[in-house]
């Protein structure tokens, strides 16, 4: 069992993405009900692990075991405002159950996990590359049926899903780099940041310049991990890449920031947020503001089922859904493990920044409604809770030598 566990674990990723790919062929198939009965596996796998390695221990540990339960809690709410419980059921499937990936590390070596998602992005949104530059009657279609852009990369999964893992696969991919002195990692690295500015999601395109601002802070100036060179060589590749493709950079630039900055300042449009805060104050005053309204109330899931939906927010949805007991829970969850993280910031700076940046873009985008985004939430918090040198990406660069003080069994 445990070996089959661990297979699931190594390739989830890749297992995903296929799943994501059989929908461009197979109308109707329901990607997101196949990944809810893996992860339901994966929580059995870890909780009946015959080792007995699985244990609730720290604080942090309690605080998501608390958080787990409050969310199930408030679901409760259902009942007072004639909403069906299949709302909390599909709102779990995609929120609750990859917190799954948390406990992970406890159990099972993670390296595999980080190494085949790198794998699954770089062909998502290669193919989505390829289907927009072919542009077939049948991409068309397929971008129709599921509300895709066929002008963003969307890939099979979505412009702000390419976006997100995209920054979420610059950071892995440097720490690869890292490890490996740059003999590994390269062209993941800056194929994904490529990958992400394509997505011509705007909260995307933030997130990506602060992560890699920081992590040339870090790796260049201050850790000095890698030669100066390799910076150069960047900024060779980003110049190059600027003056051969400028037409096509000012036209996204121009259609996405430019104009629209200016339909703000003219009157015209309301600003990046302001349309979105009056639907989070609607649906907050119309919510039980201490205890909530009932996870999954105020999400995509609800709609035609409750009127005051939250759409882009997650943030705010979820102080509608949990009240504020449960979002102080979670923020005490994930401060506590970031804490832990900056405290060890040269060992797991990939999982910080990975944490803190779905939570920055969850601000304005529903992206901790995001099954395939989620897991890697998740096992990053995890990771850092777990705050050991072991084989997973939690590896010191500084003389790439690792740690042989925490045993882990892969499954395998």
């Amino acid at each position: 069992m445990r070996k089959y566990l661990g297979i699931i674990l190594n390739y989830y990723y890749l297992i995903v993405i296929a799943l994501y790919f059989v929908t461009f062929f197979v109308n109707g198939f329901h990607v997101g009900f196949v990944c809810a009965g893996i992860m339901v596996v994966i929580t059995l796998g870890i909780f009946f692990s015959k080792k007995g390695k699985w244990k609730i221990s720290g604080i942090s540990d309690y605080l998501c075991v608390a958080y787990m339960l409050w969310c199930v809690i408030s679901s409760l709410q259902y009942f007072s405002q004639n909403i069906s419980y299949t709302v909390f059921i599909k709102a779990a499937s995609n929120s609750m159950l990859p917190i799954c990936f948390y406990f992970v590390p406890k159990v099972f070596d993670t390296k595999k996990i980080w190494t085949n998602f790198l794998k699954a992005y770089f062909i998502c949104a290669l193919v989505g590359l390829i289907l927009i530059v072919t542009k077939t009657d049948k991409f068309y279609s397929y971008c129709a049926q599921y509300g895709y852009s066929n002008t963003r990369l969307s890939s099979v999964i979505g412009s702000t899903a390419i976006g997100m893992l995209g920054v979420i696969s610059i950071i892995v991919s440097i720490k690869e780099v890292c490890i490996t002195k740059g003999e590994k990692g390269k062209l993941l690295y800056l194929s994904s940041i490529v990958f992400s500015f394509l997505s011509m999601q705007r909260s995307a395109w933030i997130v990506m310049a602060l992560v890699l601002l920081l992590l040339h802070i870090c790796i260049f100036y201050k850790w000095k991990i890698l030669k100066i060179s390799f910076f150069y060589v960047e900024m060779v590749i980003f110049f190059s890449g600027v003056i051969v493709f400028w037409n096509g950079l000012y036209a996204a630039i121009n259609r996405y920031i430019l104009e629209r900055a200016s339909a703000v300042s003219d009157g015209k449009e309301v600003g990046l947020f302001s349309s979105r805060v009056y639907t989070w104050i609607e649906a907050i005053k119309n919510s039980n503001i201490i205890i909530g309204s009932g996870y999954g109330a105020r999400t995509h899931k609800a709609m035609g089922v409750t009127e005051y939906i939250v759409c882009d927010g997650s943030w705010a949805g979820l102080l509608c859904e949990i009240g504020i007991i449960g979002i102080l829970i979670f923020i005490a969850l994930i401060i506590i493990n970031l804490v832990k993280g900056v405290k060890n910031f040269r060992l797991l700076y990939a999982q910080v920044m990975i944490v803190i940046a779905i939570s920055l873009q969850a601000i304005g985008s529903n992206m901790l409604e995001y099954q395939i985004i989620m897991p890697l939430f998740w096992l990053s918090l995890g990771e850092i809770n777990m705050k050991e040198i072991g084989k997973g990406i939690i590896r010191d660069e500084s003389n790439c030598n690792v740690s042989s003080t925490v045993s882990y069994d892969s499954g395998e």
